[in-house]
């Protein structure tokens, strides 16, 4: 059979995710100082749908229009200037091991 399929935007979902997420960073910018001439930079570790559900956001799409596969190990980076957002890299996983880097393009 096939596996069950996750339709946040079904019962709003969505938008609580991507609400949720901006929230914190919009608290956790703020606080965050740039070291030297670097902007300041911040860590944000989280389920691999939510970050999937929020970049979707950032993008102005809709769920399930960002086809990709976020690896459970993998980094997003999104950067944060006055009130400009921009993604700068979905899913990286090249700091895995060549072996597990292999493993996740043959899920895709």
């Amino acid at each position: 059979g096939q596996p069950a399929l996750l339709h946040p935007a079904e019962d709003g979902v969505e938008f609580g995710v991507v609400d949720r997420i901006g929230a914190a960073v919009s608290k956790i910018l703020p606080a965050l100082e740039p070291r030297g001439s670097a902007p300041a930079r911040a860590v944000l570790v989280g389920h691999t749908a939510a970050t999937l559900i929020y970049l979707t956001g950032l993008f102005g799409l809709q769920w399930g229009q960002l086809r990709t596969i976020l690896g459970l190990t993998s980094v997003s980076v999104v950067a944060y200037k006055d009130d400009v957002t921009v993604v700068r890299s979905i899913g990286d996983v090249t700091h895995l091991a060549t072996s597990a880097y292999e493993d996740l393009f043959r899920l895709t």
